[in-house]
């Protein structure tokens, strides 16, 4: 599962880990090394030594409780929160998490009510081509 992850998002440089058995087996040792990745485990029986992923779990119950008016399933109700999640501005980095990861913001409905520049230019030029070449687009031919 993993080596299917590193093929979409690339080789991590480090993996922290609590210390269950699946972290902790040889097999899984070997691969981390094999693909030099340093692997930090947190203090056995204690959770709150991983401060990011605790915090984490707090802000996704808040979401979840706040939208526990709505009446539709809880995949839905955590696909809608991930995606705010990911893109809302970090206090910490000043840049959203889809952002960092993805190099580009995530498209949402907001979105469409402030106008693409780019989609602009490109449909402007193209009807500035067709209309150059009496309606017809150019065409490259050999010889």
């Amino acid at each position: 599962m993993l080596r299917s992850l590193f093929a979409r998002t690339g080789i991590p440089e480090q993996l922290v880990s609590d210390n269950g058995p699946q972290f902790t087996a040889n097999e899984f040792q070997v691969f981390l090394k094999r693909n030099g990745v340093r692997h930090i485990t947190s203090a056995p029986y204690h959770p709150a030594t991983n401060g990011l992923a605790e915090r984490f779990v707090q802000t996704l119950k808040q979401g979840l409780r706040a939208m526990a008016d709505e009446h539709s399933p809880l995949n839905q109700k955590l696909a809608n929160f991930l995606f705010a999640y990911r893109n809302a501005t970090h206090a910490t980095t000043n840049q959203t998490p889809a952002m960092l990861f993805l190099g580009r913001g995530l498209r949402s409905r907001l979105d469409l009510l402030k106008p693409n520049l780019r989609r602009t230019v490109q449909d402007r030029q193209r009807k500035q081509g067709l209309s150059a070449h009496n309606g017809e687009t150019r065409q490259f031919e050999i010889g």
